[in-house]
């Protein structure tokens, strides 16, 4: 009883912590037009630092996007929202040996946006948007770079193009306005059903005693969050 009111509690406040997602600064959104279009949407915005000390900075917003895999070996494309190697198959910043791997990066990519365009539960508008996406990845790749590539030229300094290279991009399908297409119902839906099938029989699992249900007995929330949520928690709980 008294975990189940602590599980809804947190949920009605929003402390638990969402498993599937997490907030990230995306500095680019690839906006996609019904027609075949792209362009480069820059969310950076430059902000003068307190009591005007130091150079104006770029400051990212932070943005809901599916959780990603903390990759730190081994290629893996993140799902819809991603670096530029894998959305365009293309970093100025590589040279030699290192720029094979972008092809197979790309494609990747490509490969979970095609693995989604089939899932049934899609909508009419969200099937658009997807079969717009897999069109601006399908180009030729000179196509599928050329809007990235003006706008790293065209960067001012050496460390502002790192950045770019650097940076998360996320799309947006302008006929349904600013939702970050990773955001639309259907596509939530399907990457949690995604999360949850990655979840192998190697892996130990339990029965969770507050919802019943069969989780991977390892799945839980850094260390630093539990001790602050779990303040938070007790003091409302106390509340009631």
């Amino acid at each position: 009883m008294i975990l189940r009111a602590l599980y809804d509690l947190a949920q009605q406040e929003g402390l638990a912590e969402d498993l599937d997602f997490e907030m990230k600064p995306v500095r680019f959104m690839i906006v996609l037009g019904a027609d075949g279009s792209a362009h480069l949407k820059d969310t950076a915005v430059l902000e003068t630092p307190k009591r005007d000390k130091g150079k104006p900075r770029h400051q990212i917003p932070a943005l809901k996007i599916p959780r990603q895999s903390g990759r730190t070996s081994g290629d893996k494309a993140e799902f819809l929202v991603d670096k530029c190697d894998y959305v365009f198959g293309s970093n100025p910043n590589l040279f030699g040996g290192k720029t094979k791997k972008l092809p197979e990066r790309a494609k990747l990519f490509v490969d979970q946006v095609e693995k989604l365009s089939s899932y049934p539960e899609l909508n009419l508008d969200e099937h658009k948007a997807i079969t717009a996406l897999l069109n601006f990845l399908q180009q030729p790749q000179d196509k599928r770079e050329a809007i990235f590539q003006e706008r790293w030229e065209k960067a001012a300094t050496e460390a502002e193009r790192k950045n770019i290279t650097n940076a998360l991009f996320a799309f947006e399908f302008g006929p349904l306005g600013s939702t970050p297409i990773h955001l639309l119902p259907g596509i939530i839906a399907y990457w949690r059903k995604s999360r949850a099938a990655e979840e192998t029989s190697n892996l130990p699992k339990a029965k969770c005693l507050v919802t019943g249900r069969i989780v991977v007995a390892n799945r839980q929330a850094s260390s630093d969050k539990r001790g602050a949520q779990g303040q938070s928690l007790r003091s409302r709980f106390n509340q009631l």
